[in-house]
């Protein structure tokens, strides 16, 4: 475990937040891949570039930062749900390699919470 992830887990145990361990899905597709279903996703074991799947912003499912935590020995793909984007790069997915952790922040129109670009902004944290 690296020091940056120790650091993103101990924040969201603290703060009373369940951390989610997920597997992710086949390598390098976003149709199968392995749905993110809570704020703070931990990985453990995947396959190379194992899948995970972002809540739809389009379907009103995305409204929160959400973190994932690779702590494989592989580069791990995160996909936007389908339509949607990452980086402003439709259908394209976010890589997180080993041992680092990345943060996922809905682009969401400050009125009334609508989508708007479809798009979430992605950042790794070294």
């Amino acid at each position: 475990m690296s020091v940056t992830n120790n650091a993103v887990l101990f924040v969201f145990s603290n703060d009373g937040q369940n951390i989610v361990e997920l597997v992710p899905g086949p390598a390098a597709t976003q149709n199968t891949a392995t749905r993110i279903n809570n704020e703070l996703i931990r990985v453990l074991k995947s396959v190379s570039t194992g899948s995970l799947i972002l809540p739809s912003i389009l379907n009103g499912e995305a409204n929160e930062a959400i973190f994932v935590v690779n702590e494989t020995g592989v580069t791990i793909n995160v996909y936007p749900a389908v339509g949607e984007k990452t980086n402003n790069n439709l259908n394209t997915a976010f890589q997180i390699t080993t041992a680092i952790s990345a943060v996922f922040i809905p682009v969401l129109n400050s009125v009334n919470n609508y989508p708007s670009t479809l798009d979430w902004r992605c950042a790794l944290i070294p």
